[in-house]
This record gives structure tokens, sequence and C-alpha cells, in this order.
């Protein structure tokens, strides 16, 4: 019995002594932490440091004696499971687009307005809550992970490490790297590679992740990134959001995200735009937020004006409110400002290392970094959103932030030149010498709806322009022409020829600087509206022409021959021939009253026409005494002395 008592203290004493001289002696080589010994195998898991016997410190993020446990995501320590409302990742690189691809995966990639997501559609999306693919996008490594709840085959993509660049870190290694197709690693060739595939891997910090290159060939090595090294300022993991869930830890739902970019399209200078609607609703902001002020700044504020029910000071109810935007460019070009919208939330939590509480929509904090002095502030974040704490008294400060900004963009673009219309004007047929063709407007415009016109001048031109006229018009030379309205320029069309005529109307414009154009078309007609034979000399005949005067023949009408002196109004309705002395002629024009030739429609002058009212005639006859007789557009009229003078003879007609 003493003998077995003396085998157990000695076996105690033993393992005393080797337990004391791994905590002494031994511990400049090594330290247990639960069964396994520091130097030999990985402990505390991966994610703390042997501190002692079966101790562990645990890295930040991580819990439990053997630092197992996830106790928090993120830098900002959020809760595990991101509110439930996500998953948490290692991302390095958020928010971005591209084309996100591998063998077999194609994905299309587009940065949430969030500004925490990185949403793909596509061929090979993960189908279940957890799983993911691997691809590259924009050169950079990545997964994309399945979104929780997600219907619509979406997964959110998170970056690891770029995986193309230059890797060096162990004496003498220098090692160009391309990504490798869907993988997070990178083919490596240069000079250091190892040396075989029993050489140990290579360590080998590329784009700044560390990670080790491993024996592939001669002249070749695949490098792997470390386990859980990320890049970027996310570098102890976040929280991967799901669909509609927002902020660093996921605790904001979103349902109508404030837009931070909006565009309107081409505006006239000087006109205004449509109003856009943003809108805040309480998804966005807490039940406690007040708006504290709603600004405009950047480069051309005073090109977009505000409107809408949010108004600096107020509350939100619980509907929400609106910021309507006006975009009114007052030059052309590119166009942009900045809308900002402050907003002051009661909020309770941890902002730095200040705690804070929400009461009757006041923020008060307290705490070692509490602003000294009246007109200081510190600046916290505070539930996810980044604020300001301003001093209160020794002991205290108030918290205020949240709020929105838009970029403003939009183009102003030149007002449309002035508009004349008609741009061609055809007249038609008239008769030669026409002075009562109709007159037709052409119409200037000013399309501008806030600027007036300045009018320069307004000509004809071309070839035939004397056979046109401008009448009275309101485009005077010079003149102003108001925004949005228009003026006419009468044109009347009175050819000199048979046949086709034209000219063209020009306007100038001098604010702003236009050449304006009508092209004016018509055709002079002429028409023989009267013959008459010479009862003395039948082979004589004498034909009226409506734009050309007196012509006679003297062969039967095969040959004629124009008067030497025609009629000053060459518009002849008729011919007579005064019986008792053929020598003597009389002819009815239209607009000129009657003519008379003593010399056989050799000569001709305008009868004195005394009492003749009208001198539209479209008829005229003789009889055998000579007393003539006319039609006119105001009746007959008679003429018992050739044409000296005449009386109206109406009695009856209508």
């Amino acid at each position: 019995m003493n003998h077995r008592l003396t085998i157990i203290r000695a076996a105690l004493c033993a393992c005393a002594l080797f337990l004391l001289t791994l905590t002494t002696a031994g511990k400049a080589r090594a330290e247990i932490c639960w069964g396994k010994v520091c130097d030999a195998s990985v402990c505390c898991s991966g994610h703390g440091t042997c501190t002692g016997f079966n101790e562990c410190t645990c890295d930040t993020r991580y819990a439990g004696k053997e630092c197992a446990t996830i106790a928090s995501c993120g830098n900002s320590s959020c809760p595990a499971n991101c509110h439930g409302n996500g998953l948490c990742g290692n991302p390095s690189i958020v928010a971005t687009s591209g084309t996100c691809s591998a063998t077999g995966v194609s994905l299309t990639c587009t940065a949430d307005t969030t500004g925490f997501l990185t949403l793909c559609t596509g061929t090979g999306v993960p189908t279940s809550d957890g799983t993911s693919v691997i691809c590259t996008m924009n050169d950079v490594a990545g997964t994309c992970t399945h979104l929780l709840t997600s219907t619509d085959g979406t997964c959110n993509w998170t970056g690891a490490a770029k995986t193309t660049g230059t890797c060096t870190n162990d004496a003498g290694l220098s090692l160009t790297c391309t990504a490798v197709d869907g993988k997070l690693t990178a083919n490596c060739t240069g000079t250091g590679v190892p040396a075989s595939s029993t050489a140990t891997a290579k360590n080998c910090a590329l784009n700044g992740v560390a990670g080790t290159c491993a024996y592939s060939s001669s002249t070749a090595c695949i490098w792997t990134g470390a386990a859980g090294t990320a890049t970027g300022a996310n570098l102890a993991g976040a929280c991967l959001c799901k669909k509609g869930y927002g902020g660093p830890c996921c605790e904001t739902e979103i349902i109508s995200p404030w837009p931070t970019a909006l565009n309107f399209d081409g505006i006239v200078v000087g006109s205004s735009s449509l109003a856009r609607s943003l809108t805040f609703t309480n998804q966005i902001l807490a039940s406690s937020a007040s708006i504290s002020a709603i600004a405009l700044t950047g480069a051309n504020p005073g090109d977009f004006t505000l409107g809408g029910t949010c108004a600096a000071g107020g509350s939100v109810a619980a509907a929400g409110c609106t910021v309507d935007v006006t975009f009114t460019p007052t030059a052309t070009g590119s166009r942009s400002a900045t809308l900002s919208v402050a907003v002051t939330e009661a909020e309770t939590g941890v902002c730095g290392d200040l705690k804070c509480t929400a009461s009757s929509g006041i923020t008060s904090c307290t705490g070692t970094s509490v602003p000294a002095a009246a007109g200081e502030t510190v600046s916290c974040t505070l539930n996810g959103v980044a604020g300001t704490c301003a001093y209160a008294s020794a002991s205290k400060c108030l918290w205020t932030g949240g709020g929105m900004t838009s970029s403003l963009t939009g183009a102003g673009i030149a007002a449309p030149s002035a508009a004349l219309a008609p741009a061609a004007l055809d007249f038609g047929r008239v008769t030669v010498g026409a002075t009562d063709s109709a007159s037709f407007a052409v119409t200037l415009t000013n399309p501008s709806a806030s600027t007036a016109m300045t009018i320069g001048t307004v000509t004809l031109s071309g070839g035939n322009s004397a056979d046109f006229t401008l009448g009275s018009r309101t485009c005077g030379d010079g003149g102003a022409l108001a925004a949005a309205s228009s003026c006419a320029v009468p044109v009347t069309f009175t050819p000199t020829a048979a046949g086709s005529r034209s000219a063209t109307l020009t306007v100038t414009t001098t604010s702003p600087v236009a050449t304006l154009t009508t092209t004016l078309t018509g055709a002079g007609v002429i028409s023989t509206d009267s013959v008459v034979i010479d009862p003395v000399t039948s082979t004589t005949l004498y034909a009226g022409l409506n734009g050309a005067g007196v012509y006679k023949s003297m062969d039967n009408g095969v040959n004629w021959t124009a008067a030497t002196k025609q009629p000053a109004n060459t518009r002849i309705k008729a011919v007579v021939i005064d019986k008792s002395d053929t020598t003597k002629l009389y002819a009815a024009t239209y607009g000129g009253g009657v003519f008379a030739s003593a010399d056989s429609g050799v000569n001709w002058s305008a009868c004195a026409n005394n009492g003749l009212t009208n001198l539209n005639l479209v008829s005229l006859v003789i009889d055998a005494s000579g007393k003539l007789y006319a039609g006119t557009e105001a009746g007959v009229f008679v003429s018992n002395d050739g044409c000296a003078t005449w009386t109206a003879m109406n009695g009856g007609l209508p």
C-alpha cells in the first residue's frame, strides 16, 4: 500500500514539475491552450491569442473560452445576426457595379442605393440561403451569396481581394499575378517561384493582402490569400443585408430609399422642368425625426428651386413629406447642385464612447468625450447615423444627426431658333398685273417661354421680288417680339409677266441671332376675256387680254399684233367698236375704268371716266348710237359722250 502511494506521489510530482516547467521556463517556447501547443497547431480557434494555461484572449468580434463564437459583426459592433436582417460577412469592396464572371456564372451587378449592397442577377445565382458562387468583377475576386428570403434570383457580391498585380514579400521574390477564372486565387510567374512540389510555399502579399504562392510548375505558382483576409475599411467584416434593409447593421427597413442622384433632361435655358418629387418616409427616418435644414449648394444652386411639404423646423408626419425639385437652367451646358436635408433624430444608444438617451425628441449624451466648452462639438455615429454632439454642460452634450443628400444634375440647352412658317408659300395662278390678288400671312414665332426676341430686318429678294409686296405687319424691323408670341408678315403676289415667278422672304433676328426664310412662288396668267370683229372689215379682229392689253389681227386671227400704246391697265375685260366710226374702240379694264382708241386700236388713252365711281369693270357694250353701258362691281353705268362722263343706272338692281 505504501509502495503504491509512493508511486502516485512520484507521478503527481512529475506532472507538477512538467506543468511548472511549461508555465515558467517553457513559456518562452510554447503555451498549452485547450490541449494544443500554440506553436504546433492553431490555438484559440484562430481568433485570439493564448495568454496562459488554457487561456485565450479573443480578437474583436469573437468570444468564448476558445474564441469560437462570433460575438459581433463588423467594426461598428453589429449584432452577430445583423438584427435578423442579414448575414455577417467579410467584405472588402462594397457597392460596386459591373459584370461578375466565372465558368458557368455570368452576373450583372449593380450597387444598391443604400450603399451597402452589390446586388447581382443572371446565370449561376445561388438558390438557397447561405450558399454562394465565386466570380470575378472588375478584376476583383469575390463571392455572391444568396440573400436571406430572396425569391427573385438575387445574390449579394462581396469582394475579397484584387487578384491581379505584383506580388512581393519574401527576399528575392517578384511575381506577376493574374486572376484565375472564378477563383479567389491567382496564377503567378516571375522570380522566386517555389522550386518543386515539396518546396515550402512562398509568402507573398498581393495588393496588400497576405497570402502564399504554392508550386504549380517550374515557372509558376498559385497564390492564395490568407484565411479571412480582406481589403478596404471593413477588415473585421460587416453585415450583408437582405433585400429591403440597410444601414451598417441592417437595422433600417428601407421601403422608399432616398435617391442619391436626380437628373433632369435637357431643358431650354429660362424654361422650367416639371417638378421632381423626393419623398421622406418613416421607413427612412425615426418617428421622432424633424427636419432642421433644407439647402442647395454646389456649382449652380440657383438653377434649382425647391418646394414640397417638407419644411425646415417641421416634423415628419406619419405619411412622410416631399421635397419637390424644379430645374430652370440659366445657361447652356451641364448644371449641378447638391440637395442636403439635415434631420434631427431622437436616438438612444452608444455614440463612440458617449452614452446617449432620447427624451422628448432630444438626444442627450454623457461620457468622457463630451465637448469641453460652449460652441464645441464632437462627431460620432449613433445607431449607424453620423452626427455631432454639441456642448450643453460640463457633463452633457446634445446629439443631432441624420439627413439625406442628393446630387442634382441637368443640362441647359439653347432656346430653339425663332420659327418662320410656312417654309414655302405658293400663291397659285394669278392674272398678270392683278392688284387684287389675295394676301397671305407668313408667321414669325418666338418659342422661348420667358425671353423676348429682337427682330432685325424683313426683306424680299430674288429674281421676281418685284412681283411680291409686303403689307402692313406687326413684325417691324428692329422691334421686339414677346416671349411665347408671334407676329404676321402679309405678302401679296402681283405678277408682272406670265409664267412661274418666285422670290424669298428673309427675316433676321438679333437676339437670338437667326436668319429665317420662306420661299414665295406663284404663276402669272393671261386670259383672253374678249374678242370682237370689225363690222366693216370682217377679217379684222380685236382681242382683249386680261393681263396683257389689246391685240389686233388683220388676217382672221392667224396673226396678232399688240397695240403700240397699250392701256395703262392691261387687265382687259371687254373691247367694243363704235359702228358709226369703226376706227373708234373702247376697252373696259378691271381696276382702271374705260380706255379709248381713235386709230383702230393702235394707241390707247384713259377716258375721263367722270362719275364712274367703280373702276372695276367686268363688261362693256355699245349701241348703234354710240351709247356705252359698263358693268361694274358697283352696278351699271351709262355714258352718252364717248366715256367722258358716266351716270349710274341701278334702279331695281340688287
